[in-house]
């Protein structure tokens, strides 16, 4: 490797994502959807500390899941263009903050079952399996055996998500009938 160039993946992924800015829409899920982390971040950060207040004390619920891009020029006395600055460097500092190793705590990991059976569609919630089964492998399904005779079930999709410092896996297996 070039020694002038001594760029790893992370630093090749940071440059690129300084490069592009996004819109509000894009902006306010993505801080909103990880505010407790950003707050602990960026708490002794005086460039981001009256947005990041206003973010914390604005009330989310059914009606209002985003605040509007209306009320924070409104709240912060800041101009469309001086919000949309300050949100993208956050979200850029963000991202350059969560390069550090230990940047973000998974607190909770859950584990479900997804098991397709004809017509229905089986949730089972799984609390200590140790090893995540691989595309392709059969599970025999013995609680199920009740209602439809023995199942088998394969494997078809293992699909992950780190979400407000929970790591959920679902497991979407298919049933083959026995």
């Amino acid at each position: 490797m070039n020694k002038d160039r001594d760029y790893t993946n992370i630093n090749v992924a940071l440059i690129y994502m300084s490069r592009q800015k996004l819109g509000y829409r894009e902006l306010i899920f993505a801080i909103v959807s990880e505010l407790p982390l950003i707050t602990r971040l960026f708490e002794k950060d005086s460039k981001y500390d009256s947005l990041i207040r206003e973010l914390t004390e604005y009330e989310y619920n059914d009606d209002n899941p985003l605040p509007y891009q209306k009320d924070l020029l409104e709240k912060l006395a800041l101009s469309r263009t001086a919000l949309m600055e300050l949100m993208n460097d956050l979200y850029e500092d963000f991202s350059i903050k969560l390069s550090d190793p230990k940047a973000y705590t998974i607190s909770d990991t859950e584990i479900y079952l997804i098991v397709k059976i004809r017509d229905d569609l089986w949730v089972v919630g799984i609390d200590g399996l140790t090893t995540i089964p691989r595309v392709g492998e059969d599970f025999l399904i013995p609680f199920i055996k009740e209602r439809y005779g023995s199942v088998m079930a394969t494997v078809k999709e293992v699909e992950h998500e780190i979400y407000t410092g929970k790591h959920t896996i679902n497991i979407m297996l298919e049933s083959n009938f026995l």
